[in-house]
């Protein structure tokens, strides 16, 4: 055996549990020290020491390396180290990026154009390539994901992406709309389905809101298509899609986003007052909407007449522009999910016993929650009234509310065929959309429990 120095620690006292990784029997181990790895790079950015490439970016100049911008940035190692990059003493690609190289000594000019957004957050975006971490928060989140995704640092742009995702949920429409388009701009279908939820989840408060007005086609065509929703009734869609056409940058195209987007209204779902309120209007008869509106109402009408004997003569609705969207005027009951005990309680309510739109509600139904853990569950009962033919066929939501009535969460079951004399059931499992306690989740075994979680009630609406 070797003689030890007593004044010197063990070697078992360098070894990490969390770092210590054993390879065989033998006792050879692998030992890592990332934390200092890091940190010793992290110490070279913006550091002359070593430094071979000078990047300027506006009025600001970074001292860099190559060796950490290519190994961090494929963008970086083709503009550094590829041949096509190297022709030239100034090269300018479509990234607005120029190269020019200096002969007077080692180093290299990487003059580059940025965005403001980019502009305002390129030293967090530099740095990180160094210390594999970066600042982050709603104002700087844009900046950073198109750095990461110009110059295809991967792993960056994922975390982005992760953040944005957090902090778009429902209630945060704000957020969700700040980011949307940056969404589809860069193609991340993920920010894009999230982020499309919670404008649509809070539509009401977005339609109502002065943005609405200054929003583009594309963003009325997204939404006004969806059948997620959530709005008091139809004809709230209408009343701000007129709003939004009368405004003075869009009267001058008005008949051709008229003809864009009223089909997107579902006019079937307009009450019977409402569509006379329309006919009577005079946008209905004095405007270059007036031929789009006539075709419309008359497919109104027609569904209201064939509808309620739809199956013996032999006629089908089954395009979107038919079916109801989560109307809040359609809600039959109201229920605080931490009141729902264990054994459950029951409800009798009403709805509408005709998939046509009405203000009347003549089916009776009985619903009964329970509540076990964070999983909630709800059963539906059809009564004698709700049966057409001795059957009732139903497709409910239940929408998810904080304690200041923000929606937090849709569930949309697939519709479902009741008879007398049975059940049809649902889970649900309800945890916090709140993003500072979704951060304090734990898991165990696939079963999640908040452990700051907001109190939500819950709302189940008949469609």
């Amino acid at each position: 055996m070797p003689e030890t120095n007593q004044n010197s620690p063990p070697a078992r006292s360098f070894i990490s549990k969390k770092n210590l990784n054993k390879t065989d029997s033998e006792g050879s181990h692998t030992l890592r020290d990332i934390p200092s790895f890091v940190a010793s790079i992290s110490k070279f950015y913006d550091n002359e020491l070593l430094s071979d490439i000078v990047i300027t970016v506006g009025t600001s100049q970074f001292q860099a390396h190559k060796f950490i911008l290519a190994k961090s940035s494929r963008v970086f190692r083709t503009m550094l180290y590829d041949d096509t990059w190297r022709l030239t003493d100034s090269i300018t690609s479509d990234r607005s990026i120029n190269v020019t190289k200096s002969y007077e000594g080692r180093s290299t000019e990487l003059k580059l154009e940025e965005t403001p957004e980019c502009l305002a957050v390129f030293d967090q975006f530099l740095n990180y390539l160094y210390s594999a971490e970066v600042n982050i928060c709603n104002t700087t989140a844009v900046g950073i994901l198109c750095l990461a995704d110009k110059y295809e640092v991967t792993s960056l742009k994922d975390l982005c992406v992760s953040y944005m995702i957090e902090w778009s949920k429902s209630p945060l429409v704000s957020n969700a709309l700040s980011w949307y388009n940056w969404a589809k701009l860069i193609s991340l279908d993920s920010l894009i389905d999230q982020c499309a939820k919670t404008i649509a989840w809070n539509f009401s408060d977005v339609i109502s809101s002065e943005e609405w007005l200054k929003m583009d086609l594309d963003f009325l065509t997204d939404f006004l298509k969806s059948s997620e929703l959530v709005v008091n009734n139809e004809y709230v869609l209408f009343e701000a899609l007129v709003s939004w056409l009368e405004t003075e940058s869009n009267k001058p195209k008005i008949e051709q986003y008229a003809n864009i987007l009223f089909p997107f209204i579902r006019f079937p779902q307009l009450h019977v007052s409402q569509l006379y309120q329309l006919e009577n209007s005079n946008l209905f008869t004095n405007s270059e909407c007036s031929k789009i509106l006539s075709d419309l109402t008359a497919k109104a009408y027609r569904f209201r007449a064939v509808c309620p004997t739809q199956s013996n003569l032999g006629a089908c609705f089954k395009d979107d522009f038919y079916f109801p969207r989560d109307y809040t005027y359609m809600i039959v009951d109201n229920v605080r999910i931490q009141n729902t005990i264990r054994f459950g309680i029951q409800s009798d309510v009403k709805a509408a016993r005709c998939p046509v739109s009405s203000e009347g509600r003549d089916a009776d139904w009985k619903i009964t929650y329970r509540k076990q853990g964070d999983v909630w569950s709800l059963q539906l009962y059809c009564l004698d009234t709700a049966l057409v033919n001795g059957e009732s066929r139903v497709q409910f939501s239940v929408v998810v509310y904080n304690e200041v009535d923000k929606v937090l969460h849709v569930h949309h079951e697939d519709t479902k065929i009741c008879v007398r004399g049975t059940y049809s059931s649902s889970f649900l499992k309800i945890i916090s959309c709140d993003p500072e306690a979704v951060a304090d989740l734990d898991n165990f075994d696939g079963v999640t429990k908040a452990s700051t979680p907001t109190a939500p009630k819950s709302v189940t609406a008949q469609r």
